[in-house]
């Protein structure tokens, strides 16, 4: 393992113990104590016991790493090597739900929706009020699957944030307990905390502009099954005009993004379910209108 970077893959069962790449550090409690806390577990478990060095990166990847990044841990060492004045290194998969949807939280909203009430919240009480609807967020600052490496100043605030939330959610008489409800993931249900910690630091990167970080492109690493998962032009056409809004506050980058975006979702939903007020297309629709409504972009171009 190199001395600039402290990778570690988690593992809480020996079977997952098996799949370890070489070049990663192995940790976790094969014990497995909390099985509903996943990977969180185990890393706040390090994180409270272990000294870091402060200028030295760390992380902490699910032995799918490989699998689902298509990055040996030498390509992953090399990257680091060559952005070492970052804060946080991202290596994220997924640029389909990354580009397609506005940000993180919108994407876990569709893919989970008993999750909608319990992201809002964590977005409100979390992070000072920040407003999900509004919020822009590119394949340069969204991570999934924690696929990331941070130095310990990033750390010691994702795990302050995720150690509150860890006490709400361990809290039955909590606010926030109150609003999670079972999620389905790969045919089976599951519990949600995981689902929410994933998002922690994706929020903290898209609110505070003084954290440096270095993305690894997305766009060789694996995708949903969605109809446009593998039209890797489009999707960089769609990132690409948020990345351009953002660089630019100009709203025409984001109303060709938005008019993009819901042309491409009706074009997947069959014509006689593009009224159904329950279909997923006239879900994008309101939320479109609700974003351009919200930042005055319906006073400036047609509505769509």
């Amino acid at each position: 393992m190199s001395t600039l970077a402290h990778i570690f893959q988690v593992c809480y069962t020996p079977e997952l113990c098996l799949q370890v790449e070489p070049g990663y550090g192995v940790m976790g409690d094969i014990r497995n104590p909390r099985p509903e806390w996943y990977e969180y577990w185990h890393i706040r478990q390090f994180l409270n016991e272990t000294s870091l060095e402060d200028e030295a990166f760390y992380g902490f990847f699910s032995p799918k790493f490989k699998e689902k990044t298509n990055l040996s841990s030498s390509q992953v060492f090399a990257f680091i090597e060559s952005h070492a004045d970052a804060d946080v290194i991202t290596f994220s998969p997924y640029l389909d739900n990354s580009a397609f949807h506005l940000n993180h939280i919108e994407q876990g909203r569709f893919a989970h929706p008993a999750l909608s009430q319990a992201l809002l919240a964590v977005c409100r009480d979390y992070f000072d009020g920040l407003d999900p609807d509004t919020l822009v967020t590119t394949s340069e600052n969204t991570v999934f699957c924690n696929y990331f490496v941070a130095k310990p100043a990033v750390w010691r605030r994702w795990l302050a944030i995720c150690e509150n939330l860890f006490e709400s959610i361990e809290d039955e008489n909590s606010a926030l307990r109150s609003l999670l409800g079972d999620v389905s993931y790969q045919g089976k249900k599951i519990p949600p905390q995981a689902f929410i910690i994933e998002r922690i630091i994706t929020l903290i990167l898209t609110t505070d502009a003084a954290i440096k970080v270095a993305a690894h492109p997305s766009y060789g690493c694996a995708v949903g099954k969605w109809p446009i998962s593998k039209s890797t032009s489009l999707l960089l056409s769609m990132d690409a005009l948020k990345r351009s809004y953002l660089q630019t506050n100009s709203d025409e980058y984001l109303y060709a993004y938005l008019d993009l975006r819901l042309n491409v979702w009706k074009g997947m939903t069959p014509p006689e379910q593009r009224q159904d007020p329950n279909h997923a297309y006239q879900l994008v629709k309101h939320l479109t209108a609700n974003i351009m409504h919200k930042l005055s972009i319906d006073k400036l171009y047609p509505p769509l």
